[in-house]
């Protein structure tokens, strides 16, 4: 009975993967829309140029690559189940500095996903 009860727990949390992977994934993709939306805005807001402006995009842009490239060797050295959670407690943190964020060189940090 006791193998057949950690199955069913390993199941029941394997079946949680999927809609949190997809959260975070539809979270990423807000947050990269949701400042194209806003860029106008924060350029005037910290009194920047649209060319330095536009780094919060670029520098997103790509450290997104350089995490895509090192994904590969944080699972083989990090569980999934803690990667994750570590990327989204990042991600909520990093969130949480950059609406906050006193200049823009603050945000530029906290928006970054490595961060």
């Amino acid at each position: 009975m006791g193998a057949a009860r950690e199955d069913a727990r390993v199941h029941g949390a394997g079946r949680l993967m999927i809609p949190v992977l997809m959260t975070g994934a539809f979270l990423g993709s807000l947050s990269q829309n949701m400042l194209a939306s806003a860029l106008a805005a924060i350029i005037d807001e910290f009194g920047v140029s649209a060319l330095v402006g536009q780094w919060l995009t670029t520098v997103y842009l790509l450290m997104v690559g350089v995490v895509s490239a090192l994904t590969a060797t944080l699972f083989q050295r990090v569980r999934t189940r803690r990667l994750l959670e570590c990327s989204l407690a990042l991600f909520a943190a990093g969130c949480l500095a950059a609406i906050v964020a006193p200049s823009f060189w603050t945000l530029l940090i906290a928006r970054h996903p490595i961060r």
